[in-house]
């Protein structure tokens, strides 16, 4: 059997440390982060910070003919993900494999134009857009203007000024590209 990606479900909040994990055990995993504004009001009371994309889960892949079974046995792993694989009979005893095309459109351009920034499954850094950052809008009432990003508002807003513009829209990430 091929590596294939996976959905390892795991306890909130322990998601670096499975992934940390899975580099010292030295099997190929994908942690998304993603960079938001934490804090009070004011740049001066807040920060950002790198939280995980996919709260909950990271992203091993593996091949399922070689012994995998002691990853679900590690303090705050819940189990691979499971459902239907190969007869009806078995519902929820197969691993269920996360599509290579899901995994490239999460890691950025190859399936989807407005993705992330592109990065490798070493890093484990998913950051959709950043400060300054040129973009497109493509999808919406601005469609076809281009400008940068101000500021972010969480994991699916962003404050950007077009080109030209005096005064700054608040948009989606669905409907921006990176130029």
């Amino acid at each position: 059997m091929a590596l294939a990606w996976y959905a390892l479900h795991v306890i909130c909040g322990a998601e670096e440390r499975i992934a940390e994990r899975l580099k010292t055990a030295e099997i190929e995993h994908w942690l998304p982060l993603e960079e938001v504004w934490i804090g009070g009001r004011g740049r001066a009371k807040g920060r950002t910070e790198l939280v995980p994309y996919l709260p909950g889960y990271v992203l091993p892949r593996l091949d399922l003919a070689k012994p995998h079974a002691e990853i679900e046995e590690w303090a705050g792993v819940i189990g691979l993900v499971r459902g239907l694989r190969r007869k009806e009979t078995d519902f929820g005893i197969w691993p269920s494999q996360v599509a290579d095309a899901a995994v490239a459109m999460l890691m950025g351009l190859g399936a989807h134009p407005g993705g992330p920034i592109p990065q490798t499954p070493s890093t484990g850094r998913l950051m959709r857009f950043q400060r300054q950052q040129r973009i497109r809008v493509i999808e919406g009432a601005y469609s076809g203007w281009t400008g940068k990003i101000l500021e972010l508002r969480g994991a699916e807003r962003v404050r950007a000024l077009f080109d030209g513009g005096a005064h700054p829209v608040t948009l989606g990430v669905a409907q921006l590209a990176a130029v």
